[in-house]
């Protein structure tokens, strides 16, 4: 929201003009400034963007907290695992789309809490809100705080796995 700004300004001396005084002449300035964002309005600018980049990508995308509550699903995993975003965040990500079983690529397993701990990717069996098992290859990678240096929570990627024909 901006708002108008008005300053009159005046010249402090009597000018000269010829033999005649002059009163100093009045100006008038007006500009339009821009009320700086407060830190809410930033954050709130910051996750609109994020939201905006995430939510096109055709792989289901899920973000959780360090303590593996959903703060983000992007379309795609709504359309995976059944679930709305809505009825997704907030609640633990586990207890939502329970994991069966894990093939691991890496050295890590792949849970909540190994994800904390650094990069896993694999093949894995979850259960889709209707039960069904889908298996689905993942990829999950802890989000780090750069300024303070610890993790803050975890972003995995999920995609269908090819069946072998």
């Amino acid at each position: 929201m901006g708002s108008l700004f008005f300053m009159a300004v005046n010249s402090p001396v009597y000018r000269r003009t010829g033999s005649d005084w002059r009163l100093p002449r009045k100006r008038s300035i007006f500009s339009r400034t821009a009320k700086p964002p407060s830190a809410h309005e930033k954050a709130h600018q910051a996750r609109q963007w994020l939201e905006s980049v995430l939510a096109p990508v055709a792989e289901a995308v899920i973000v959780t907290d360090a303590l593996g509550f959903v703060r983000y699903a992007n379309p795609a995993a709504e359309a995976m695992f059944g679930w709305s975003a809505q009825e997704l965040i907030g609640r633990v990500i586990e207890k939502r789309i329970p994991l069966l079983y894990f093939c691991s690529t890496g050295k890590w397993e792949l849970s909540f809490q190994m994800a904390l701990q650094g990069p896993s990717m694999g093949t894995a069996t979850v259960l889709t809100r209707d039960q069904s098992a889908l298996q689905v290859n993942v990829s999950a990678s802890p989000i780090i705080d750069r300024d303070k240096g610890y993790t803050v929570g975890v972003v995995s990627v999920w995609h269908t796995a090819r069946q072998a024909a």
